[in-house]
């Protein structure tokens, strides 16, 4: 055990954890610094590794084919109902509603493995 307060010549170990825990190994320790003149202690149960599920993300081609396909269908989109619209609100919800379907079809997300 080391101390955990230091004063002038003065060593003290004053800072304890108590634990219930029935596992087998515990690791404890003091971390040293001058923030305070108390040192911190911790404590880490014993954990055993559990073999984690392979994990995925979802992510998007932004190949050049894909890109020029978005934006081949930007060109081709008929925007009428976004300027025809009688406010700012609508017409942006028209404009996103198209502008996001497109993006979706052009670059679908796909799972790939980490």
């Amino acid at each position: 055990m080391k101390c955990t307060r230091i004063q002038n010549n003065s060593k003290t170990l004053i800072d304890q954890i108590l634990s219930s825990s029935k596992s087998p190994k515990i690791y404890s320790g003091t971390v040293i610094s001058d923030i305070s003149d108390h040192f911190f202690t911790f404590v880490k149960p014993y954990c055993a590794h559990v073999k984690s599920k392979e994990k995925t993300t979802s992510v998007r081609q932004f190949s050049p084919a894909n890109l020029n396909n978005f934006k081949m269908a930007l060109g081709g989109t008929d925007w009428s109902s976004v300027l025809n619209a009688t406010n700012v609100e609508s017409a942006y919800d028209e404009f996103w509603s198209t502008y996001i379907a497109l993006y979706e079809l052009t670059f679908p997300k796909k799972n790939s493995s980490l």
